[in-house]
């Protein structure tokens, strides 16, 4: 999936998990993260 978004985006892109986030020891990065994160959904990718 990581390779199909850079490609898609043309550009290198980092997948990581809410709670991943969520557990960051950073509260600037995490904080910055969750109120600009965009749900992105795609049908009939599991």
């Amino acid at each position: 999936m990581q390779a199909e978004l850079e490609q898609l985006l043309n550009r290198k892109v980092d997948l990581i998990s809410k709670r991943g986030i969520e557990a960051s020891r950073n509260p600037l990065r995490r904080q910055i993260i969750l109120e600009s994160a965009q749900v992105i959904s795609v049908r009939g990718y599991h």
